[in-house]
């Protein structure tokens, strides 16, 4: 098995962790490390199926996929494209009906539809809130603000490595 593990922005990454696991728990797992320019080499595979995942610190985790080998192949190229995860989701949460008044401890969660990640948080004194370490690549948020004696408000977005504003009643 060969392949390439390329940055979102093109270029090969370097030292990404390859595992190549058998699902039915009979071989491996097989390991393999990229060069410098994000190509890896695994051999001695044999036919089956099998979850293949790439990870780099610094860059969001590739969800496990199912590759199939066939029998009588002798080679199955498996490509990956990773993104950085410092993506940024930040604002405040403001009472409207009060002129704008920052609301304070009231939970605000960010559920991304992509990977089924929810994050959580709270809004500081002054209403602010940050969601750290996102996925840069595009991909839809829903972000929800819950506190007692309010209206609760959600809106979807998607992630950016710059702040976004949210604001609610």
């Amino acid at each position: 098995m060969t392949g390439q593990v390329l940055d979102a922005m093109g270029p090969g990454i370097d030292s990404v962790l390859i595992i190549v696991t058998d699902t039915a728990g009979s071989y491996g797992p097989w390991t393999a490390y990229t060069n410098s320019s994000g190509i890896y080499s695994i051999d001695s595979i044999v036919p089956g199926f099998y979850r293949i995942t790439a990870s780099k610190t610094g860059y969001q985790s590739v969800p496990s996929q199912l590759d199939t080998l066939l029998a009588g192949r002798t080679s199955t190229t498996v490509d990956f494209t990773l993104y950085t995860n410092n993506g940024i989701i930040s604002g405040q949460v403001v009472a409207e009906i009060s002129g704008g008044q920052p609301v304070p401890l009231a939970t605000v969660e960010a559920f991304e539809y992509g990977s089924m990640m929810l994050y959580t948080t709270t809004t500081d004194s002054q209403g602010n809130y940050q969601f750290t370490g996102l996925p840069t690549y595009q991909t839809l948020f829903k972000i929800s603000t819950y506190k007692t004696g309010y209206t609760a408000l959600a809106c979807l977005l998607y992630t950016s490595p710059s702040p976004r504003d949210l604001s609610t009643s």
